[in-house]
This record gives structure tokens, sequence and C-alpha cells, in this order.
């Protein structure tokens, strides 16, 4: 994870590669590391998530499914003009690789919330 920081963007990229290779052989890891880069990108940590776009983009390559259950607070997260791009980059390899399932989990987290009555103001 480390190595995600470099400057050197090769280098940046083997080291994103690497982390999603070892979600093919760890991938119950690799939800607690992605769980991880969310919470670097909020800005309530404090901390330079400006990289994890391009580590959650590797592993969505490589196993998107490990994604799919995050995209909604990588839609929030993508509010965020510096990592906007990163994040829409990620989003669309889970879109194009798994069709239908983000259109199917975000309908889903939608209707709880209506269900909930906390989807919209009544003044709407």
């Amino acid at each position: 994870m480390g190595m995600t920081h470099v400057v050197d963007d090769a280098q940046r990229a083997m080291a994103c590669d690497g982390i999603a290779i070892a979600a093919d052989y760890y991938p119950e890891l690799m939800e607690s590391v992605i769980n991880r880069l969310l919470s670097s990108m909020s800005d309530e940590s404090g901390s330079n998530g400006l990289t994890a776009p391009q580590v959650l983009k590797a592993i969505a390559r490589r196993r998107p499914q490990l994604l799919l259950p995050v995209v909604p607070k990588l839609v929030k997260l993508a509010a965020d003009d510096n990592l906007h791009d990163g994040i829409a980059d990620a989003i669309c390899v889970v879109v194009h690789s798994l069709p239908g399932k983000v259109g199917r989990i975000m309908g889903d987290r939608l209707q709880k919330r209506v269900d909930e009555g906390r989807c919209c103001d009544d003044d709407l």
C-alpha cells in the first residue's frame, strides 16, 4: 500500500496492480483494504487519499464484484473535484464489467430510502 503513494507513475501503477492481484487470493482482506481506501478519501480522515481511486480501479479490473457494494459510497466521494475523475474511472470499470448490477444496487438503495421515508423532503 505504501508504494501507491510514490511519485513515479510506473511504480505506483505496479503497486496498484499488485494489490489487485492480491484480491484474487485474499478477497476478504481486500474488503478491508477497500474500506480503508474509502476512508482515506473522506474529508474526515485527515489523510491523503488522492491515489486511492487508482488502486480501486486496479481492483475493479480484476475483481469488480468487490467494489459493487461500495458504489454508493464512491458516488458520494466523487463530489470531491480532486477525486472525481479517478472514482468515475473505477465505477466505469465496474459498470462495464457487471452490466446492470450497478443500476440494480443503486435502485435497491434508493427503494430502501423510500420505504424508510428518507428519500426526499415532503415539500417536493
